[in-house]
């Protein structure tokens, strides 16, 4: 079996991870960018697939304008009922339902409304909640969720690094080894609510804490905003740059607790990494995150309460996070991608799928050496 995926990206293990195991089932997995030239050429190198696995296509769909996202949506679509007459099957998984620009959702909901109800064969969902808000969200009768499975997004345990101790990350980073370090990881983009986080933690009255921003803004506003804000309080340290591969390490090593004040968010590969670390998480009790994080509700909170950040915030305080941690990661084995790719294998095949099998769980000190 021959699988093209796009678009890809590069810095993403999502595809790394996902793409290595089923090359294990004898699929063979191919990647694009999703640049016509770039599918193209790879469909010429390997010939044409039997599936076509899409993930983010809102780039496909939306632009700045009404009338170039009129015309990119039409191309992508043509070529979606090409790839069907070649009778290749034709897979999305849901990674969010709008894109988080939010550039033009009524327009989006129309595509992916009509996406989803004619074209796609298979729709994968990262938890079961999220099949019901995707028949709510994009307004599709109810017959469609036969055509909805749910996959969980898978762990990144073996994904990156993990040999620096707690303190040898905190003395990496110039932290004070008695603080409660709360970490911010990830890209940084205007629904990720970076200033409002750091005004937040701004009101809680507790000396020996830490908040560290570390990530890339995605433009220079949402730097200079970021800094802003951050340079009112002494407390907040700020890491504004891209975080090489080899230093994912240090800084999820260095958090007592990750927060990730997400808005309007479906799944997060950004929760899988922090849990993959031992990490307690503070987070929206929205989309899929409650299933995610279904061993550790403590540090949620509703997105709708002007004050639920705040609290959670102030919760991390007096709450045991090496146990919320040990959790975490126990959780976050059983995202394993072993049983993720024989799901979606079967997603590929047609096969009824089966419940997620939860995996044989290890314990935190069997693969991190100081969490």
């Amino acid at each position: 079996m021959k699988v093209l995926h796009l678009p890809y990206f590069e810095n993403n293990p999502y595809h790394h991870e996902l793409g290595d195991a089923l090359e294990q089932r004898g699929v063979s997995v191919q990647f694009s960018t999703g640049y016509p030239r770039d599918i193209v050429r790879t469909v010429f190198e390997n010939g044409i697939p039997d599936v076509l696995h899409l993930h983010w296509i809102s780039w496909f769909l939306i632009s700045d304008n009404r009338l170039l996202s009129v015309i990119k949506a039409t191309v992508f679509i043509a070529a979606v009922i090409c790839a069907k007459l070649l009778g290749i099957r034709i897979v999305w998984t849901v990674h969010n339902f709008l894109e988080h620009e939010r550039r033009d959702p009524r327009l989006e909901r129309f595509f992916k409304r009509h996406l989803v109800r004619y074209l796609f064969d298979d729709v994968i969902v990262h938890c079961e909640s999220a099949k019901d808000q995707l028949v709510t969200v994009y307004d599709l009768p109810h017959s469609v969720t036969s055509k909805l499975t749910t996959v969980p997004h898978g762990n990144y345990v073996d994904a990156y690094e993990n040999r620096i101790s707690g303190e040898g990350a905190t003395e990496n980073l110039g932290l004070p080894e008695s603080a409660t370090v709360i970490v911010f990881f990830g890209s940084i983009k205007p629904y990720k609510r970076v200033p409002e986080l750091i005004e937040t933690f701004s009101h809680i009255d507790e000396e020996n804490v830490r908040l560290l921003i570390a990530g890339n803004p995605m433009n220079d506003d949402v730097a200079r905003s970021v800094g802003a804000v951050a340079r009112r309080d002494d407390r907040v340290e700020t890491a504004l740059e891209f975080v090489p591969v080899e230093e994912v390490q240090v800084y999820m090593n260095a958090a007592d607790v990750v927060v990730l004040p997400f808005e309007d968010i479906l799944s997060s590969g950004s929760v899988l990494l922090a849990m993959s670390f031992g990490n307690p998480i503070v987070a929206p009790r929205d989309g899929c995150l409650p299933e995610i994080l279904a061993d550790q509700h403590e540090l949620l909170y509703d997105s709708d309460d002007e004050s639920g950040l705040e609290d959670a915030l102030e919760r991390v305080l007096s709450t045991d996070l090496d146990e919320l941690g040990r959790r975490n990661y126990e959780r976050a084995l059983t995202f394993d991608w072993d049983t993720i790719a024989d799901r979606t294998y079967s997603v590929y095949t047609g096969r009824p799928v089966s419940p997620p099998a939860m995996t044989e769980k290890r314990t935190i000190s069997d693969t991190t050496s100081d969490q």
